[in-house]
Formats: structure tokens, sequence, C-alpha cells
């Protein structure tokens, strides 16, 4: 009968640890599932070939077909293969999932400029996007000021 007692001691420390394991576990990949952006994780089709993006966000005001073309074929001409962006896709949504794309080159036809923060210029170049700035849209970007309005 001691024995026994002392066999059941034993086993419900480690059936303890067991749970307190899987459900520490469970809870990791319910928190990681909704705070990270949908795509990372998902890796891209062709990962293993030399890829190159061309963002053209000046096409929306400049557009300029003999920069995409030219572009275009040094990259081919160099073995890359390459994925052009318009400006009308070139979003903060793009800009976030962009390092999970890999691409080994990309080249930025952007608008950019420095950021001002309280009549100051800051060190941070900023990269401007089609989307059209909201207070609500964002927001704990907007607190990190990695979105800000134009």
């Amino acid at each position: 009968m001691v024995g026994e007692e002392v066999s059941r001691t034993k086993k419900r420390p480690i059936f303890e640890v067991v749970i307190f394991v899987f459900v520490a576990l469970l809870l990791s990949l319910i928190f990681y599932s909704f705070l990270r952006p949908s795509n990372v994780g998902q890796l891209p089709e062709n990962l293993g070939t030399h890829r190159a993006a061309i963002l053209d966000q000046l096409s929306l005001y400049l557009p300029n077909q003999a920069f995409i073309q030219n572009s275009t074929s040094i990259l081919e001409n160099a073995g890359f293969d390459v994925d052009y962006y318009p400006g009308n896709e070139i979003t903060v949504d793009f800009f976030m999932r962009l390092p999970s794309l890999g691409y080994k080159l990309i080249i930025m036809r952007v608008h950019s400029g420095l950021m001002f923060k309280e009549n100051k210029i800051t060190k941070n170049v900023t990269f401007f996007t089609s989307d059209t700035y909201s207070t609500t849209k964002y927001v704990l970007e907007q607190l990190r000021d990695q979105v800000v309005p134009q």
C-alpha cells in the first residue's frame, strides 16, 4: 500500500509537467498565430531562384516604361526572375510582407522624404505608399512612428 502511494506521487509531478508543457505550447501557438502577419512563415514558391523585385510607386504619377523595360532586361540578363509591382500595389501591407517574399534584390522607384517629429527632422527616411492615411488604420505602427501622415 505504501509502495503504491509512492509510485503515484512520483507519477503525478511528471504528469503535471507534461500537461504544463503541452498547455504552454498550445498557448504560444495561439498567441503567435493571432499576432503575426498572415503571410509570415509562408515561403515563396520559387525560393531557390534568384528573384528581384521592382517597386515602382512613382508609376502612379510619373510612369516610365523605358525604366521598367531596361531594368527588367538588365536583371533578367543577370539571371534574375523579375517581379514588377506598380504604384497601386505599393501599400503599407505590401511593405510589411515584403521581407517574407524571398527577394535577393529589390529596386525601389519610390517617393521618399525625411521624417519630421515635433517640427524637427529625425534621422528616419520615410517611403510613400498608395494608401490613404487614416488615424484608425495601422494604429500600432503609428504609435511606433512606422506609419505617419504625409
